[in-house]
């Protein structure tokens, strides 16, 4: 930009010495507002020292700065001066902060060198995936109902059917599971979802009330695991209410986005409240080694973490999606060509026109990995309410093992190792038990570390970039000076 406003100039200002000086002038007033520009962080404690260093340093600086909140606020908060943090996972003793990028470029090098802090990254953006399609056609939950008024009846939408839920409703559970969606909230008091038992969490107060959902992606995922089943009105869904139990994380705000601390906190305030199985229709480009530790420590602590697979239609990863620790989910039908192919997609669902609940007691249609995420994570549900003596790996490979075929191969980077399929998971578990489920390695549990090699690849590409902006810079002073002087000699 700086150079295009440049060249623009020499169009009224031939000498070349006017063009260098808007080159600079532009250059120094870009540096002025990247130094006044807010960076968001993610820093990593070892122990109570290097939280207290970060703290002392901020003062110092009298950063007017907002502290987003704490992953494990409740913990460093209440714990005294003797506190062991060893007995805490170090993926766990994260905050985020906010401060102006001059005066982190201040004291970087000092937290980077600090032996009382692991790591200092930027907290990566977390939204909704991009491309997701909200139908317009939004209807009353009571206009279900025959237009005769003489017969109630529930849609039971074929995303249902087709990952064989409605199959598995009347098998008797051995154990109510908690289901955990992180996403824009719920609307408690929807007539077509659980109201009794919901529990919920808000990180980020800005976000407001986990309850409200100014947005409806949270509510319509929602809906899809656990819209109320055979109730004469509405849509229908992968468990019964008596199967299962609600807590909402909300992670994003109503515009759809938030970061990778909101979801990390989000996830925590699940795994506090009991819940096992988490779904996130989201996700972003960066990855974050810090965050990739956290999902990882969350996964072996026996979480089953479910997220959307992306948006775009090509070959690129989405966080915390393409994480070895986290499912990759993506749409498997015909019309899904926005749906990510890589090869860290596992399994594939329903995402295109998917029914579901929607604020003030509407149902709607959408689609996108998004829709596709919660279809996995609902037969998740419903099979380990059956199976609760799985462990979450068992669960996990039990539903990639018999997944249907897609594409005519075992595996694909479009379709993972194929669509999930509730009734097939509960056969084999019910005849061979959990252990058939270990006889299966999946190599997308422990993939090469992405994250570093990634990272460091970024790096190499930054440098490129910001050599090949000096290279230019200085051919295009050469050619300006050789410009500038011969035509000075020609006059």
């Amino acid at each position: 930009n700086c150079t295009m406003f440049s060249l623009r100039s020499h169009r009224l200002f031939k000498p070349f010495g006017l063009i260098l000086f808007t080159q600079l002038l532009c250059s120094n007033l870009l540096l002025l507002v990247k130094a006044a520009e807010d960076v968001d962080l993610l820093v990593v404690y070892k122990n109570r020292r290097g939280r207290e260093k970060i703290d002392a340093l901020l003062d110092f600086f009298l950063v007017n700065r907002t502290r987003i909140l704490d992953v494990i606020y409740e913990i460093v908060e209440n714990t005294t001066e003797g506190t062991d943090f060893d007995k805490f996972s170090p993926a766990e003793l994260i905050s985020s902060i906010k401060t102006p990028n001059d005066l982190w470029e201040r004291f970087r090098d000092q937290l980077n060198n600090d032996n009382n802090i692991a790591s200092v990254t930027m907290n990566p953006p977390r939204k909704i995936p991009p491309n997701d399609v909200f139908e317009e056609k939004i209807v009353d939950v009571v206009d279900t109902i025959d237009v005769r008024g003489r017969e109630l009846r529930n849609i039971l939408p074929p995303g249902i059917e087709t990952v064989q839920a409605n199959e598995l409703w009347d098998y008797p559970f051995k154990e109510r599971i908690g289901v955990c969606v992180v996403d824009t909230g719920y609307d408690l008091g929807h007539i077509d979802l659980p109201i009794e038992g919901v529990t919920g969490s808000t990180p980020q107060r800005s976000y407001g009330l986990w309850s409200v959902d100014e947005n409806s992606h949270g509510t319509h995922c929602a809906g899809t695991i656990g819209a109320l089943v055979q109730n004469n009105l509405g849509v229908d869904s992968c468990m019964r209410k008596e199967n299962f139990r609600f807590h909402i994380g909300k992670g994003l705000n109503k515009e759809g986005s938030g970061s990778g601390s909101t979801i990390m906190a989000s996830v925590r305030g699940c795994q506090s409240a009991g819940a096992k199985v988490i779904s996130m229709s989201l996700g972003g480009s960066a990855n974050n080694p810090d965050e990739a530790a956290f999902y990882r420590s969350k996964f072996d602590e026996g979480l089953l973490i479910i997220a959307a697979a992306g948006n775009d239609g090509n070959t690129a990863k989405s966080y915390p999606a393409s994480y070895g620790s986290v499912m990759s989910v993506a749409a498997y039908e015909d019309g899904a060509d926005f749906s990510q192919q890589n090869n860290q997609v596992e399994i594939s669902a329903p995402g295109v026109d998917v029914r579901s609940t929607y604020p003030g007691d509407r149902i709607s249609s959408k689609t996108g990995t998004s829709m596709a995420t919660p279809h996995v994570a609902g037969v998740a549900a419903l099979i380990w309410s059956r199976f609760p003596e799985c462990t979450n790996v068992q669960i996990r490979n039990i539903l990639v093992m018999t997944a249907k075929k897609l594409g005519g191969v075992e595996y694909s980077n479009r379709y993972g190792y194929g669509l999930v399929q509730a009734k097939e998971a509960f056969d084999l578990l019910n005849s061979s038990g959990c252990e058939a489920a270990d006889s299966f390695d999946n190599p997308l549990l422990y993939p090469t570390d992405e994250t570093r090699e990634t990272s460091e690849g970024n790096i190499v590409m930054l440098i490129i970039i910001i050599v090949a902006v000096v290279v230019g810079l200085l051919l295009l002073a050469a050619v300006g000076y050789k410009f500038f002087y011969a035509k000075s000699a020609t006059t």
